[in-house]
């Protein structure tokens, strides 16, 4: 299957095996380090949210825990798209490495790509075409895998 995204077409790859997701994450989204906690929220130091959860953001660091995972992910909307851009692929590997409690962290991918705009959590137009593949694809996996609903993020990812 293939949908239209802007001037190319997101294909559909059918089934693909965990491994090469792994793999083709690593190609996709080069592992970075995480940025300065300037870069990486979207609200200034004075924010009440930003000081609950800024000691548990590993800034500098490449890896990430649960308990960091768990603090960023449900404070999202203080993230900046910079910060997205680090941190939902990190979801991804820490779901496809399947890391302690990873299926807590699945819906969250749909989630932050539907609510995806412009200046507020994760802005899709900071991605490649290709990103942008892998990820739509990478849904679909998730929906295999885990069951979860992907339509909507699917459909908003063929119109951006």
């Amino acid at each position: 299957m293939i949908f239209n995204e802007g001037e190319r077409l997101l294909r559909y790859w059918g089934y693909i095996e965990r491994e090469e997701y792994i793999i083709l994450f690593e190609k996709e989204f080069p592992v970075c380090v995480c940025p300065g906690a300037d870069e990486f929220f979207s609200v200034s130091e004075q924010d009440i949210i930003r000081q609950i959860i800024e000691d548990k953001v590993p800034f500098g660091d490449i890896e990430i825990t649960y308990d960091a995972l768990y603090a960023i992910c449900d404070e999202h909307e203080v993230v900046s798209s910079k910060g997205m851009i680090w941190l939902l692929p990190a979801i991804c590997r820490y779901i496809l490495h399947r890391k302690p409690h990873h299926g807590y962290f699945v819906e969250l991918i749909p989630l932050y790509i539907e609510l995806g705009y412009s200046d507020y959590c994760f802005n899709l137009s900071l991605l490649t075409t290709n990103q942008k593949e892998l990820l739509y694809n990478f849904l679909e996996y998730c929906a295999e895998t885990y069951g979860i609903k992907v339509s909507i993020a699917q459909d908003k990812m063929t119109m951006m």
